[in-house]
C-alpha cells in the first residue's frame, strides 16, 4: 500500500486503512445478510462512511502524484527560461506544496532538491539531497543535483583563489576548465550563475560574464548582494 500512501499525511493514513478495513467487515456483514435474507439498515449509512474514509486520502494520493508530475515539468520550464518570472512563481507555489507533504520516494525528494536549488533555496535543497543520498547513492536526479552543486562550490572557490591570487596560474587554469564545465549546466539558482559570472570574468571572457551577470540579475536584483554575504 506504501504507493498509495506517498505524500499523505498520517491521519490520512489512518482514514485509509481504517475505509479498508471497514468495508471489508461490511461485505461480510453483508453477505451474511443475504443468507439470513435480512440486511440490517445500519449498513447503508457505514457503507458510506467507509467510502468517504477512502475516497478523501484516495483524493489526496491522486493529487499529490499529479504535483510531483506537474513540479518536474515546472522545473524544466524554469531550466529551459530562467529568467521568466511566471514559471518561477509557479515552480516555487508547487515546490511548497510537494514540500509541505510528509513522505515520499527518493526520486521525488530528488527532484523537490533540484527545484528548491533552482529557486534558490540552498540550505533546503541541501537537506533533501542528503536525505536521499542516504537511502540511494545511486538515485540519478540526485547524482546529477550532487555534481551540479560540487561543480559551482568549486568554481567560487577557485574564483575566490583567483581573485585574491591573480598570479596563481595554476588556479587560473583550474578556473578556466571548471567555468568551462559550469557554463554548460542547465542553471537557474540566480547566486550559482552569479559565481559563473565572476568565473567568466576572472578569466577574461567579459562577455560571457555579463551575460551570466545580467542573467542573474533578472532572476535576483540582489544576486551578488546575496552571493557576497554569504560564507
Amino acid at each position: 500500500m506504501s504507493a498509495f500512501t506517498q505524500g499523505l499525511y498520517p491521519f490520512e493514513v489512518v482514514l485509509l486503512i481504517g475505509g479498508v478495513v471497514l468495508l471489508v467487515i461490511l461485505l461480510v456483514g453483508l453477505t451474511a445478510g443475504l443468507i439470513r435474507g435480512k440486511i440490517p439498515t445500519i449498513l447503508v449509512p457505514l457503507f458510506i462512511i467507509s467510502i468517504v474514509m477512502i475516497g478523501y486520502p484516495s483524493v489526496q494520493s491522486i493529487k499529490y502524484k499529479d504535483l510531483t508530475v506537474s513540479l518536474n515539468n515546472q522545473q524544466q520550464q524554469v531550466l529551459a527560461n530562467p529568467t521568466n518570472p511566471n514559471s518561477r512563481n509557479t515552480l516555487a507555489q508547487v515546490t511548497n506544496q510537494v514540500a509541505a507533504r510528509p513522505g515520499a520516494d527518493p526520486a521525488t525528494v530528488a527532484t523537490l532538491a533540484s527545484a528548491q536549488y533552482a529557486l534558490g533555496d540552498e540550505k533546503a535543497a541541501q537537506v533533501n539531497l542528503d536525505k536521499v543520498l542516504k537511502i540511494d547513492p545511486n538515485q540519478p536526479a540526485a547524482v546529477t543535483l550532487k555534481n551540479k552543486m560540487t561543480s559551482v562550490n568549486k568554481l567560487k572557490q577557485l574564483a575566490d583563489t583567483v581573485e585574491k591570487n591573480p598570479s596563481d596560474a595554476a588556479a587560473k587554469q583550474q578556473l578556466a576548465v571548471v567555468t568551462s564545465q559550469v557554463s554548460k549546466l542547465p542553471l537557474a539558482n540566480s547566486q550559482a550563475i552569479a559565481t559563473l559570472a565572476k568565473g567568466q570574468s576572472l578569466i577574461g571572457d567579459q562577455q560571457a560574464a555579463q551575460k551570466s551577470t545580467q542573467k542573474a540579475l533578472k532572476i535576483n536584483p540582489n544576486a551578488f548582494k546575496l552571493k557576497a554575504t554569504n560564507p
